[in-house]
């Protein structure tokens, strides 16, 4: 019989920056009982009701790197959020420890603060890069294929949400179209 994994379950991680000189796009942050993380091309709010981690009110203003989340999330079952590490079991219970990341930004509070509350405008017309779109779905609970998203103008962040999951928001960037 095998154990309910109790860990991280979207794939935040690759919604994450991968740039040598942008550290801090590079880590995943939680704050507020949510978790927030950027490439500078898109963002994703999501609560951390969605991820099944032991005590994941330990982790408000912490941050972790992409890649250490994504090896937490592919390797082990069990996971509890300390103080100031996480606290990891494999199947094996073989445990592991992970420090927090330190970081000199509020990535977090960047992410709030892009996400738009203008109304909703119509537009004729905007240009996605599809890659960076896919890296954002890879990121967010998706039921069905079904995304919403709310165009605030050609040149502003589109929300993306999915009606099935609450709790979560993307940030797309349009990109520019030229003739």
């Amino acid at each position: 019989m095998s154990k309910v994994k109790q860990n991280f379950t979207t794939n935040a991680h690759k919604v994450a920056g991968t740039y040598e000189y942008r550290p801090d796009l590079c880590n995943i942050y939680f704050k507020d009982d949510h978790l927030y993380v950027t490439n500078a091309h898109v963002a994703l709010k999501q609560h951390l009701k969605h991820h099944n981690i032991i005590d994941w009110q330990h982790l408000n203003g912490k941050a972790i790197h992409y890649q250490i989340f994504a090896f937490i999330k592919n390797r082990f079952i069990t996971v509890t959020a300390k103080e100031d590490h996480f606290e990891c079991f494999d199947k094996y219970n073989n445990k592991a420890t992970f420090p927090y990341t330190s970081s000199t930004m509020d990535i977090a509070e960047m992410i709030e603060n892009a996400i738009p509350k203008d109304p909703v405008k119509e537009i004729s017309q905007i240009g996605l890069n599809h890659h960076v779109l896919n890296n954002l779905c890879k990121g967010l609970l998706i039921r069905d294929g079904a995304l919403k998203m709310k165009f605030f103008g050609s040149n502003k962040g589109i929300l993306i949400t999915c009606p099935a999951y609450e709790d979560q928001t993307g940030l797309l960037m349009p990109i520019m179209i030229t003739d």
